[in-house]
């Protein structure tokens, strides 16, 4: 979580080397010669190369020679000298027993089904520009690319100061009327989860106002005012809580820091929103004598074109946080979190606002702005909407415990109304609210499409339109799961990457529809394979996919089917098994529904149909990917249908 102080490149490729982008065998393209049409290709296959025995020692000890092929396994490095791979495929057949050569049927493109050397990231290109944190993922970047060293922003000296006359440290001894200090923990455990380690605490008794005469009271603020001055020595920043921000205290203790330095750039700052109606910031005395930069100017041409000073100070700055634990928590994440990252130069310092819309109508105050905790939760259609959270009176403990977003509600006379667009502002990722967020209770209009002209009954289904796309099929899915996580046992897998889903497209020899590329990319299959999803059946992953298709294919390259017909919908072929037939689904005995990428004259492509390993039936499910995942969602989780 540091942050970059240069540009940061590439010392080594990645990948290293060229991999093999999915089973097959790999060989050289000039080899392949298609002078004469009517010949075949045939190569040698040498099984001493890059086989899975040879993998784990030296893959590539030896080049491979002309003519000849080695078989190659996913994501393997290719032999010196191979610059292309021929996946396998019913078009790669093999001319003896043992499958000592390939014979292949059809020209070759130059690093087809080839990772290539330095394909991510090749040596010299920049991974970090200056300024950027350095997050796990980032990190891991930075690692396989073979950066070992980088330099980094100097961290400031964070302490943190609670001055409080009913605040005690949580350990310390009490009287019936204080209570144990919240806020100095949870600034210190937020900051460390920030990723600034071990930060201290420093508990400061405010200066008593009550039973002392006029100078000794005097004294007494004299005495607290140094104190604080000498942490100046200590820290580059102060953290200050403690104190409430309404009558009398505000001008008492780390409410009133003007003293801090005597400096003219201490300030008091109203921001008039709730929780968090104040801060204050103070400048420190200079820790080391100033000094003076200049900066000139030279244009394109080399000719001066003025110059510009900056001084530079070396001081401590102090912020005080005043208020209940709510509004310090507003506070940390609204303004101290940029500070931070001004301190470390961070390229876009913090927070970061967004906008959204409202799951429901907000009072609102008429001269004040509001700051309310809020979830984000799924509106009707899917889509994320700010629910701000009951209850948030600024002495609230636990009013932010459920919080994802800090929602900012304008001022404005009566309600907001639900759909209102509003400014937000998310907090840290690693949160979890004690409930989960669930799809609201309103029910969903559905555009049936029904077709009243004469045409057929599949042509008026081809028209309709479905009532989800498959980012709100799935967002409904999502938020249904959470609330019985027992419905679907292991869950969904996390989305497939792109060069996965190549990888599926090079195996299968086929384009795939882009809803169903979104939906891989949203969840790549069902966590247990064996389990029931879909109707009884489970939704395939990638691997299954493969597996299942494959399976198939060697059944129609074997001659099983042959002579063999289906008796098969309207727009469907009256093939017993279409290599162009991808999988979807499997119950475990031979039948699924697949996705039909070759349909019959009046049929889509990408429309879904049932195959039967042992009936002749061809149904025709759905007319899209996207029409059979909203059908399901909206039968699973009991949405209301309506005709529009």
């Amino acid at each position: 979580m540091r942050v970059t102080s240069e540009a940061v490149v590439a010392r080594g490729a990645v990948p290293p080397c060229d991999v093999a982008a999915c089973d097959g065998y790999a060989l050289r393209a000039a080899d392949v010669n298609f002078t004469q049409p009517v010949h075949a290709s045939k190569l040698r296959v040498d099984r001493a190369l890059a086989s899975a025995s040879r993998r784990v020692a030296d893959p590539w000890i030896h080049v491979l020679e002309p003519g000849a092929a080695a078989e190659m396994h996913a994501y393997g490095p290719l032999p010196v000298s191979a610059d292309t791979l021929v996946a396998s495929d019913p078009a790669l057949a093999h001319d003896a027993v043992w499958n000592e050569r390939i014979v292949l049927q059809r020209p070759l493109v130059r690093g087809a089904c080839v990772i290539g050397k330095g394909s991510q990231y090749a040596v010299g290109d920049t991974l970090l520009t200056n300024g950027q944190r350095i997050t796990p993922e980032r990190q891991a970047v930075l690692i396989a690319a073979g950066v070992r060293e980088l330099k980094v922003s100097k961290r400031p000296r964070i302490g943190i100061l609670v001055s409080s006359y009913d605040r005690r440290p949580p350990l310390a001894s009490r009287k019936d009327w204080q209570t144990p200090d919240t806020c100095g923990p949870y600034i210190r455990a937020l900051l460390q989860r920030w990723g600034f380690g071990e930060v201290r605490i420093e508990h400061l008794s405010p200066p008593p106002t009550a039973g002392l005469s006029t100078q000794a009271q005097r004294d007494a603020e004299r005495a607290y005012r140094q104190r604080v001055i000498k942490l100046q020595e200590q820290y580059d920043l102060i953290i200050g809580c403690g104190m409430l921000s309404t009558r009398p205290f505000q001008l008492l203790g780390l409410n009133c820091v003007s003293w801090f330095g005597a400096s003219s750039f201490n300030d008091v700052t109203e921001i008039r929103q709730t929780p968090g109606e104040r801060f204050n910031v103070g400048v420190g005395q200079d820790r080391s004598p100033p000094y003076t930069e200049v900066f000139n100017f030279i244009d394109a041409h080399g000719i001066p074109r003025g110059s510009r000073s900056v001084l530079h100070r070396d001081q401590a700055t102090l912020i005080n946080l005043p208020g209940f634990l709510s509004s310090v928590a507003v506070l940390m994440h609204v303004v101290v979190r940029r500070v931070l990252d001004l301190y470390e130069f961070v390229d876009m310092p913090g927070p970061h606002w967004e906008i959204g819309e409202l799951a429901r109508a907000v009072q609102c105050d008429s001269e004040i702005n509001l700051m309310l905790w809020a979830k984000i939760v799924w509106g009707p259609r899917g889509e994320p909407l700010i629910d701000p959270l009951p209850d948030q009176a600024p002495h609230r403990i636990g009013a932010f415990l459920d919080a994802e977003v800090i929602a900012a509600i304008p001022a404005c006379p009566g309600r907001l109304a639900a759909g209102s667009r509003i400014h937000f502002l998310r907090l840290d990722p690693m949160r979890q609210p004690a409930e989960p967020n669930c799809a609201l209770a309103e029910p969903i209009p559905i555009v049936t499409g029904a077709n009243p002209s004469t045409e057929s009954s599949m042509e008026a289904e081809s028209m309709e339109q479905p009532q989800l796309d498959v980012t709100q099929s799935w967002a409904h899915l999502e938020a249904w799961l959470q609330a019985q996580p027992r419905a679907i046992p292991g869950g969904f897998n996390a989305g497939a990457s792109d060069d996965d889903i190549k990888i599926l497209e090079g195996a299968l020899g086929v384009k795939l529809p882009q809803d169903f590329v979104e939906s891989l990319k949203r969840h790549n299959g069902q966590a247990d394979q064996g389990g029931v999803c879909f109707e009884g059946e489970s939704l395939l992953d990638i691997q299954g996919i493969l597996s299942e298709w494959t399976t198939w294919r060697e059944l129609v390259v074997e001659g099983e089917f042959d002579g063999m017909t289906s008796d098969p919908d309207a727009g469907v072929k009256d093939d017993w098994y279409n290599l162009k037939w991808i999988p979807l689904t499997r119950n475990g005995m031979g039948d699924g529904l697949c996705i039909d990428l070759d349909p019959a004259p009046g049929g889509t492509v990408g429309q879904v149909i049932r195959m039967l390993h042992d009936d002749d039936r061809r149904e025709r499910v759905a007319a899209s990917f996207t029409q059979w995942l909203s059908r399901h969602v909206v039968a699973t989780i009991g949405l209301e249908e309506r005709e529009e």
